[in-house]
């Protein structure tokens, strides 16, 4: 659901203090939020927080892309694995060193639903959360049906081209300029095959829970820019997906736009796709941890820039340890060597990192008599069988973690790193082959754990959480 949270009151799991003027009204129904725990904001139009915030947080459902096909192990572990090899192609040609205009293609994972200005809430249109990407975009059929919206002017703060608008040259010049369109192009991973360009518009937005509800709930924001595709040859295996919901670090993503210094996502199991999880943009001053059981610590390291990425979020990834080993990953010059990624499925490693897991899995697999399987019978997947008079060991097979600059940990449990199908065990992490020895840390990896990034105070914090229960 959507759920609106601003309030006076002390909640049982979370206090979020508001002071903005345009929230006042909503207090007395959020008290009754508070006792009863179901209430829901529907309809409502608040104007976004200022930038220093003002305490509110916004709870989004997402919904998995293979929620409600009744997939089995293997079919779901096959469709993750086609959709990141399409997401690691994309990003070793982004890695070529031409980076302006480029992205790479978002991995169709988790989505999100919304409608624009004047539309019905059956108008829904579905697109793909992905934090390495920057601009909110839709195609143009979807955002024609609004009869709200208004062109971006070029010179708008909001225009990514508006440095080439030539705004201010003069006040003749910079009046007439103000009146041409913003237009923006992206090609994703360098092919123009994989591409999508237009024209930004301003409308209102309003985001939805799932569109199988009746009576969705709600909740909309004003003048948000909005990319009207007007030419896409990128295609999503998925027909039903419309477009990317860009929550990078440029001014034109979802959070920048309204607002907010953070926002945070918590995603539910793989093998339970059909369980909800959540995205929650935040001015809160604390990690929201209302899914958090066993007085689980919130660890917490800092966004490292890197020169060469400068729009995705990156993090020093300094060690990892597994069955009682710890190696080193490998620094970059540019900056941050792994960046935060829910547009992939899978994390992907550096190459002698990656190699030194696949020896280390090896040795601890093998002390569980699981056979190594030959990569060309799984596409390449590092994959184990058990022998078939073995009892299932996967129960007792040891976390592995990641050490993070200021000793931030994040502790994966195996089926946060294998994948466990009918008749084996698949790692579910595979080899970087992006330049210059970046990691990707991958949805799978994030798969309940809450993740919040906080860009007002350049931090990443992250708690293990059951993610179908998060506020």
């Amino acid at each position: 659901m959507a759920m609106m949270a601003c309030n006076n009151t002390r909640p049982r799991k979370l206090s979020l203090p508001c002071r903005t003027r345009t929230f006042q009204a909503l207090i007395l129904s959020t008290a009754v939020f508070l006792a009863a725990s179901t209430a829901v904001v529907v309809g409502k139009e608040p104007q976004p927080p200022s930038s220093s915030g003002g305490g509110c947080h916004y709870r989004f459902e997402l919904t998995h892309v293979d929620a409600n096909l009744n997939l089995t192990s293997d079919e779901l572990m096959r469709r993750a694995y086609d959709r990141s090899r399409l997401r690691a192609a994309s990003l070793a040609a982004y890695s070529d060193g031409r980076h302006e205009g480029r992205v790479s293609i978002p991995d169709a994972s988790y989505i999100i639903t919304f409608y624009l200005g004047n539309q019905r809430p059956e108008d829904n249109i579905s697109a793909v959360v992905d934090t390495g990407s920057d601009i909110f975009w839709t195609t143009e059929k979807e955002c024609s049906r609004s009869k709200t919206r208004s062109m971006l002017p070029c010179c708008s703060p909001k225009c990514e081209q508006r440095a080439s608008c030539g705004c201010g040259r003069s006040e003749l010049k910079a009046e007439a300029e103000k009146e041409t369109k913003c237009t923006y192009a992206i090609i994703y991973g360098g092919n123009a095959n994989d591409s999508t360009a237009g024209v930004m518009y301003e409308d209102k937005l309003t985001i939805v829970a799932v569109a199988s509800k009746a009576v969705p709930s709600s909740q909309s924001f004003k003048e948000v820019a909005i990319g009207c595709s007007t030419s896409a040859t990128l295609k999503f295996k998925d027909p039903s997906i419309k477009g990317v919901f860009g929550l990078g670090r440029s001014a034109t993503s979802l959070p920048r736009q309204l607002n907010f210094s953070k926002f945070s996502y918590c995603l539910s199991s793989y093998q339970e796709p059909d369980l909800p999880s959540y995205l929650l943009l935040t001015a809160a001053p604390d990690m929201a941890t209302g899914a958090v059981g066993g007085g689980a610590a919130v660890a917490t390291t800092a966004l490292q820039p890197n020169s060469d990425y400068k729009t995705l979020y990156f993090v020093h990834l300094q060690n990892i340890s597994i069955g009682g080993t710890r190696f080193p990953a490998v620094s970059t010059k540019s900056g941050g060597n792994m960046f935060v990624d829910t547009g992939a499925s899978f994390t992907r490693l550096e190459g002698t990192v990656f190699a030194k897991l696949v020896t280390e899995l090896d040795r601890i697999m093998k002390e569980r008599k699981y056979v190594k399987e030959q990569p060309g019978r799984n596409n390449g997947q590092i994959c184990y069988s058990p022998p078939s008079t073995a009892a299932d060991e996967s129960s007792k097979l040891p976390d592995m973690v990641l050490h993070f600059a200021d000793s931030a940990n994040m502790v994966l449990p195996w089926d946060s790193y294998l994948w466990k199908t009918t008749s084996k065990l698949c790692l579910a992490i595979y080899k970087s082959n992006i330049k210059g020895g970046i990691s990707v840390l991958g949805n799978f990896q994030m798969q309940n754990t809450h993740m919040l990034l906080d860009t007002g105070n350049e931090k990443l914090s992250f708690v293990r959480a059951d993610c179908s229960k998060v506020i």
